[in-house]
């Protein structure tokens, strides 16, 4: 009715329920079983609930026929979907935690999946959606994988973003050693070849090299940067000057 439609618009919204495990074993004696929910419960929207109590049912009717006596087959059935109903709360609880986070924790990985998986196919595995669709994959098989997928890819991405900071370090080294300005890195730690020759700073030089030093290579780096501009800058008015004095 109205009134019973009201009352509900009424009551305040609630959090989904605790995702738990239920094991480490799912039976109780040796003729009682739990299914379903009732030892692996799942986000609703993940559209695994009915699914995977519909393969704790086939698993249990397999039990039963492998089996002499219902005793063995409840047993049977208890080792078969044990490892399978953990690591599929698992997944859910993983998959989707509250707050920012979690979202990025839960974006990031598709994101990722989906990007290595298209490079190299037969190397990464697509992402976990995409794996609850394949017939005959283990929740067990598909959290191992992704263990794997994730490792090898902040490896990969890791050895990039080293390479690059390297690269980018090691040029702006050899920028500063052709403009003069090694006295500076040297302080800072970006060179490191003591054979160099270092020269005496200016005061303005002083005050760039405390700023380094509290902030690290990173404002080492800006600081050369804006250096290596100045005297380009210098170079070519002073190129100009030349110019105009031999057209004089």
């Amino acid at each position: 009715t109205d009134e019973t439609l009201a009352l509900v618009a009424e009551k305040p919204s609630s959090n989904l329920p605790a995702f738990r495990y239920a094991g480490p074993r799912i039976n109780e004696g040796g003729a009682t079983v739990l299914l379903g929910d009732a030892i692996h419960t799942v986000k609703p929207y993940f559209g695994l609930g009915a699914n995977t109590a519909l393969e704790d049912v086939s698993v249990l009717a397999d039990s039963l026929e492998e089996t002499s006596t219902l005793k063995d087959g409840v047993r049977a059935f208890s080792d078969k979907r044990a490892g399978e109903a953990n690591a599929l709360v698992t997944i859910s609880r993983n998959m989707d935690r509250p707050g920012k986070l979690g979202t990025a924790a839960f974006i990031i990985p598709l994101i990722l999946d989906g990007m290595f998986h298209k490079l190299a196919p037969r190397l990464f595995a697509p992402n976990m959606f995409a794996m609850f669709q394949k017939t005959g994959t283990s929740f067990r098989y598909m959290q191992a994988r992704k263990r794997f997928d994730r490792i090898a890819q902040l490896s990969i991405l890791g050895s990039i973003f080293y390479g690059i900071f390297t690269a980018a370090k090691s040029l702006v080294s050899v920028i500063a050693k052709k403009i003069g300005v090694v006295q500076l890195l040297f302080c800072s730690g970006i060179v490191s070849d003591s054979s160099v020759e270092r020269a005496p700073l200016s005061n303005d030089d002083e005050q760039m090299l405390n700023v380094m030093k509290h902030e690290g290579v990173v404002a080492a780096a800006m600081v050369a940067s804006a250096m290596i501009l100045s005297s380009a800058k210098k170079g070519l008015a002073g190129g100009k000057k030349k110019k105009k004095e031999q057209q004089t």
